[in-house]
């Protein structure tokens, strides 16, 4: 079946300081600051159809949603509640439509708040504040400064700060490299992703960095104290310093001493060092296509625009690869729920913005009063199956909160059944060419 291109254009004034909020699922997304006061979005979007007549009317329900303000702009994929095939389907890469990538151009000092799944982002010239929250995308931010907030699961963050940065900064397994001239404050927490981090530190306020595994790499710029914590810790520091307190708790004072530094780790390592590339990222920058592209005064509010149709599609990712690994693993009896439940909740308490050191709450365990009922998600594509997924029923409320695009209702609905004991179908949808979505209890 032929692939259509078609793009959605949107363009709205909101001021050098105004909000800007993106929410995707999939997509290649690319941010770019500027010197205008307008926010300009680029959607391109890909159809699967069999005909022009029927990608013009699949895009109809495929627009990003959009929502204009005086000073504001907010754009997010569409619910997709109407009738048919709707979200969950979607989401297991059942429907006809992906979006392939979403390119933005905004006033550099403006407030941004983007919310992806699995798509990467790379943004670039920002100086406003910036809320940043992935699954499993990478994140690039190049050229930054301001106050920068991020959370994530498995995908990587890579930040090259042009100027001061304030930096918060947490994910389970993805790495972090944090390059600026100077951190006014600084907070990293990951579980077992590594951290590495180079700039000047300032402020009174202790800068934390905290792990479970994952080791601490800092490259020094002028005096500091800094602490680690951590019985199996290991410090290899680089640098003139003096070595204070105990095995458990020991405090390293570089040159005459200065902003505190707290590593605290369960079995990380740290190395210190002087710096050497807080002029560059780490990671290797993707080039820009938005370099080639100008937000247009002409744009209406949402232009369907490119007709061409093209040979392929991209997949979606259903949800975090790491969960449904996990989850797998515990149907499969290769792990048991006591094993798994630290993992999940760290998955859980990263999405909801916790410390790595915070009480575990032990996750209910399968087969106890849950009777070792299960969770089966279903999803077939034009009568072939791409989903059978069994999930325990105690791990049924950590794995609603890793999927995207499941509607509160749906959710409720799901989490209702299982409380009430329920066996059988809970969502059963079904379309006239074989797709449909099959949510039960066995």
């Amino acid at each position: 079946m032929p692939v259509f291109v078609r793009t959605q254009e949107i363009r709205h004034p909101i001021g050098s300081h105004g909000r800007f909020a993106l929410r995707v699922t999939s997509p290649e997304v690319e941010i770019h600051g500027t010197a205008e006061q307008v926010a300009c979005v680029r959607i391109t979007l890909e159809i699967r159809a069999g005909s022009e007549a029927e990608a013009d009317e699949l895009l109809e329900h495929a627009r990003f949603r959009v929502t204009e303000g005086e000073g504001s702009l907010e754009v997010a994929e569409p619910r997709h509640a109407e009738k048919g095939l709707n979200a969950p389907a979607r989401i297991f890469g059942a429907g006809k439509t992906a979006t392939s990538a979403v390119e933005v151009q905004l006033p550099r000092a403006a407030e941004i708040r983007y919310d992806g799944v699995s798509a990467d982002l790379t943004a670039t010239n920002l100086s406003g504040m910036q809320q940043y929250r992935t699954v499993s995308g990478d994140v690039v931010l190049d050229r930054v400064s301001g106050d920068i907030r991020i959370k994530g699961v498995s995908g990587d963050v890579s930040l090259r700060g042009d100027a001061a940065v304030a930096l918060d900064a947490a994910t389970v397994s993805g790495d972090l490299s944090g390059f600026a001239p100077t951190f006014t404050s600084l907070r990293a927490v990951t579980v077992s992703g590594d951290v590495e981090l180079e700039g000047a530190l300032e402020g009174e306020a202790q800068h934390r960095i905290e792990t479970v595994s994952g080791d601490l790499s800092l490259g020094v710029v002028g005096p500091l104290t800094l602490e680690v914590r951590g019985i199996s810790t290991d410090a290899d520091i680089n640098v003139p310093h003096r070595a204070e307190g105990s095995r458990d708790r020991r405090r390293y004072v570089i040159g005459e001493g200065g902003p505190q530094v707290l590593f605290s780790s369960m079995s990380g390592d740290v190395s210190v060092g002087s710096a050497r590339r807080s002029h560059r990222c780490r990671s290797r920058l993707r080039s820009l296509r938005t370099s080639n592209w100008r937000c247009s005064r002409r744009w209406s509010a949402a232009r369907s625009m490119s007709r061409r149709p093209r040979g392929g599609s991209r997949g979606e990712m259903p949800m975090s690869e790491e969960l449904e690994t996990i989850l797998r693993l515990v149907a499969d009896s290769r792990l048991s729920p006591e094993e798994a439940a630290p993992v999940i909740e760290a998955l859980a308490r990263a999405e909801r913005g916790g410390q790595v050191d915070q009480p575990r709450r032990k996750a209910p365990v399968a087969g106890g009063r849950s009777g070792g009922r299960q969770l089966r998600i279903r999803v077939t594509e034009r009568g072939r199956q791409v989903v059978n997924l069994r999930i325990p029923i105690g791990f049924v409320d950590a794995a609603l909160q890793f999927v995207p695009g499941l509607a509160g209702d749906q959710s409720q609905r799901i989490r209702d059944a299982v409380r009430a004991g329920a066996t059988g179908p809970i969502l059963d949808i079904e379309e006239p060419d074989g797709s449909g979505v099959l949510i039960s209890v066995d």
